[in-house]
């Protein structure tokens, strides 16, 4: 991007001495503009929006969010580092607050439940289920799995038999899913 210098250095000659007092008044506050109104840019420089503005589509511009891009980046940035860290423990510190912190609940439910039974609806689900009966068992809390669906025979003796200390994980991809109903 070309700087305001850059810009208006070929119309310099042809501008009036109003145009030569906003510019250099831009040059002035360049750093500012980007993250003014126009109202705040005619008050910086002491001119009126509506000037201001016959300036900025004098320079080319379409408009003073077009002016304000263009000078933004025109403008030096200081560069921001690469950002250097392990993403097997970015994991492992997520997996610990979550423990730590919302699961709280969710353990103790596991823990004072027996029988555990994880429940799919549907093929997708049903991989998702029997990841989470593993890290269970890993835990050493084994869960009986079964796939769900409104007419197996084993569906139904399964939730005859529940008790209320059972617990039932449903994994579903919607929650309107008639076998889960």
């Amino acid at each position: 991007m070309a700087t305001l210098e850059e810009v208006i250095g070929p119309y310099l000659n042809d501008l009036s001495d109003n145009e030569k007092q906003t510019y250099h008044a831009l040059i002035e506050h360049q750093r500012d503009i980007p993250n003014l109104s126009l109202t705040q840019m005619a008050e910086r420089i002491y001119t009126s929006k509506s000037s201001l503005l016959r300036f900025i589509q004098k320079l080319g511009f379409k408009g003073v969010s077009d002016f304000k891009y263009s000078l933004d980046w025109s403008l030096p940035h200081v560069e921001v580092g690469q950002a250097d860290f392990d993403l097997g423990e970015t994991v492992q510190g997520i997996d610990s607050m979550l423990t730590k912190g919302l699961l709280v609940g969710f353990n103790e439910l596991i823990k004072s439940s027996s029988p555990i039974y994880l429940c799919a609806s549907s093929e997708s689900q049903y991989i998702l289920m029997e990841l989470f009966s593993y890290l269970l068992l890993k835990k050493g809390y084994p869960s009986s799995r079964l796939r769900i669906s409104s007419a197996s025979e084993l569906t139904m003796t399964v939730f005859k038999r529940l008790s209320s200390q059972s617990l039932v994980i449903f994994f579903s991809a919607h929650a309107k899913s008639s076998a889960v109903r």
